[in-house]
């Protein structure tokens, strides 16, 4: 937390020198730098939080250096008057820890993931309460040439009171695989 603020602070740094070598290893890994810093704090007497973060990795092998930008956020409402909602977007890689790019050799994997949600909760005099959600999430990931997307819907009406409760929810679900035709 920084001080004298509602602002929280995340940050990490890992890094792998040039010079690493261990023998036991499937695959050479060294030359990685990964840098990340991220910001989150709540506003207007905690109704609303915003988060940012960013992340950068850097790779140097065999004289060849590359590396990647990539920014996420985080927004959402809290209210018990008002829906409250909720998107994010987080961008991925599989260089975000060093063990996962055990899991494909030297090809790296990029995407991002968006998350969405609203919801809102409705109290009458009987004592029952309507609660009505919809959520949202796509993710999408691409390797090499094959690009992968994956979407869910999903809508949500629940009813309680305090002898029942009484559900319906619906839904889809999408995926999609592309790739070089051969």
């Amino acid at each position: 937390a920084i001080p004298a603020t509602k602002i929280l602070l995340n940050s990490a740094y890992e890094h792998i020198g040039v010079a690493f070598n261990n023998a036991t290893l499937p695959l050479s890994n060294n030359g990685i730098d990964k840098y990340s810093i991220g910001l989150k704090s709540t506003f207007f007497h905690s109704f609303l939080s915003l988060g940012i973060a960013f992340n950068h990795l850097q790779q140097d092998r065999f004289g060849i250096r590359g590396g990647n930008n990539r920014w996420g956020f985080d927004l959402g409402t809290h209210s018990k008057r008002y829906p409250s909602i909720q998107l994010s977007y987080k961008p991925y890689t599989t260089f975000r820890s060093f063990a996962d790019t055990f899991a494909i050799p030297q090809q790296a994997i990029l995407g991002a993931v968006w998350n969405g949600k609203l919801s809102y909760q409705l109290k009458n005099k009987s004592g029952g309460v309507w609660r009505f959600m919809a959520t949202y999430t796509h993710s999408a990931s691409i390797a090499d040439t094959l690009r992968y997307a994956h979407e869910v819907k999903q809508l949500s009406i629940l009813y309680s009171n305090k002898i029942w409760f009484s559900n319906l929810s619906m839904g889809t679900t999408s995926s999609l695989v592309d790739g070089p035709n051969p």
